[in-house]
């Protein structure tokens, strides 16, 4: 539990219960994958913002942006891919269009972060957030997007593996193909899911939808483009070096 947020005053808490049971500070038997979680700065305060019901101001570099001012009412904080995201409400005059009712925004990406005691709390529409990512992988929901029913057809070699980690809970085996198995995802299409499938194109075929196959191809293709390039740079530079 060191990455939470809250870590410090949990092990206060928990101090007597290591001294009654005589349990060492540090254990050397067990090793735990570590990597930093982003955005644990803003954590506490906007934690104390969603029980209190508290409007926040966030100023917020999105990627290769302008800043950007967020008024938000926050209702859920949520943990993905090492890093926490905040989920709320902007007003109407805040809102992109192309968004989903529920803005998330990256804490790691927050300047700066006020309590807008000018502002008028909106409460959550109705959404309940232990359903809110039944149909998504990640933290993105697309505004009117629908769960498509995505085929998989998973090689031999790593079917063993991709059934006792699958991508989703969701995740169904249907049958085998000779020897590979069809999977089914009846999973709302984003960038995280496009990611994943990206990073096992070299051991599961997409098979439908046709559209998505298209996406996956043209990342691949400029994906080779790139390491080609990549490739002939590397040689220029070493014979460079060399020189």
């Amino acid at each position: 539990m060191e990455d939470f947020p809250l870590y410090p005053e949990i092990e206060k808490a928990l101090a007597p219960l290591f001294t009654k049971y005589n349990i060492p500070d540090t254990l050397s038997v067990i090793g735990f994958d570590h990597q930093e979680v982003l955005g644990t700065n803003y954590f506490p305060d906007i934690l104390d913002s969603i029980i209190q019901k508290k409007v926040i101001s966030i100023v917020y570099q999105p990627y290769n942006k302008d800043d950007k001012t967020y008024t938000l009412s926050p209702y859920y904080l949520k943990q993905f891919n090492h890093r926490w995201y905040v989920f709320g409400q902007v007003p109407e005059d805040e809102k992109n269009e192309s968004s989903a009712v529920i803005t998330n925004l990256a804490l790691d990406r927050i300047k700066k972060l006020d309590v807008a005691n000018d502002q008028s709390f909106i409460e959550n529409p109705g959404i309940d957030f232990k359903t809110y990512f039944d149909d998504i992988i990640g933290v993105t929901h697309i505004k009117n997007n629908k769960a498509a029913n995505i085929w998989l057809q998973v090689n031999e070699d790593y079917r063993g593996y991709f059934e006792t980690r699958p991508l989703h809970e969701k995740q169904k085996p249907q049958s085998t193909l000779g020897e590979d198995r069809l999977v089914h995802l009846p999973l709302c299409v984003n960038r995280e899911l496009e990611n994943k499938l990206f990073t096992l194109s070299s051991d599961v075929k997409i098979l439908s939808p046709k559209w998505l196959q298209g996406k996956m191809i043209e990342r691949l293709e400029k994906a080779l483009d790139m390491q080609k390039k990549a490739l002939e740079e590397g040689k220029t530079l070493l014979q460079n070096k060399k020189d």
